[in-house]
């Protein structure tokens, strides 16, 4: 039935009321959710104000209940996005992320519903109900009950260049400072490896930004700088890796190290020898 109307372009209730079941049935049938939406635009356009807010609210109620039968599921996902791009506004963010908490309790690691909730964030800040500062607040939250998400690693990653771009100030020492105390935990686990490659890279990023900025004694300092973060990082890694020997993510990052603080501008020669060297082994 529902192949048929999709085939034939009947935009009417019963193909709305049909694609409906089948996405319920399998929210993964995305030739079920393109008909709702259609059927759905529609009707809109054919009842007006009265009849959108009635769809709208059946269009949530079958989102939820296709999430619940798959957490997972693509398309699902996406007409939920289709769905809170309509109809978003003041206040309705905090149930968004309240539906988002309740499926991240169940499913840390679901990144669908990681990235719908960024999605919404983005939409909702604009009107201040939601920001990058409390989605920091809840990547920490979310790190601290099992820091082996990646998922978690990578929101907070999103939510500091959000930060940042809103003209927020990041304490860099203090991600710094997070994230080693994860991998000081279990030097095993990739996760908090993988943000800490990013928090380098951002470092590395900005003293290019800020040394190509300026001239001079500042572009020395700025330089002088990022030379002092990754000589700290250095001893960190080594600290690791001493209490640690066969832990083979530190000495990756040991490495990492080394040659970033070897093609610094500026780098004494000798120096950057010693340092590619101890890289090459």
């Amino acid at each position: 039935k529902v192949l048929a109307a999709n085939r034939s372009g009947v935009r009417s209730e019963a193909a709305w009321a049909a694609a409906g079941k089948l996405a319920e049935l399998n929210p993964d049938c995305y030739t079920a959710w393109n008909l709702r939406r259609r059927c759905h635009a529609a009707l809109a356009l054919k009842g007006g104000v009265g009849a959108e807010r009635a769809l709208c609210a059946d269009e949530r109620r079958l989102t939820e209940a296709a999430l619940r039968r798959n957490p997972k599921a693509y398309s699902a996902w996406h007409h939920r996005r289709w769905l809170v791009a309509r109809t978003l506004g003041p206040g309705d963010a905090a149930r968004e992320l309240a539906l988002c908490g309740l499926m991240l309790d169940a499913d840390e690691r679901n990144f669908h519903c990681w990235g719908y909730r960024r999605y919404v964030v983005a939409l909702a800040a604009a009107d201040g109900d939601a920001s990058a500062a409390s989605e920091l607040q809840y990547a920490r939250s979310k790190i601290a009950a099992n820091f082996s998400n990646y998922s978690a690693w990578h929101a907070r990653s999103a939510a500091l260049t959000e930060a940042e771009k809103g003209g927020g100030c990041v304490d860099e020492a203090a991600e710094y400072e997070l994230v080693k105390g994860a991998f000081f935990t279990d030097p095993e686990d990739q996760s908090a490896f993988f943000y800490y490659r990013w928090l380098v890279g951002r470092t590395l990023r900005r003293a290019a930004e800020q040394t190509g900025a300026v001239e001079g004694a500042m572009a020395a300092a700025a330089a002088a700088g990022v030379e002092s973060v990754l000589a700290r990082e250095v001893c960190a890694m080594r600290e690791l890796l001493e209490l640690e020997p066969g832990a083979k993510w530190a000495a990756l990052t040991l490495a990492r190290l080394q040659a970033a603080r070897a093609a610094l501008p500026g780098a004494n020669a000798a120096a950057a020898q010693t340092m590619r060297a101890e890289t090459a082994q």
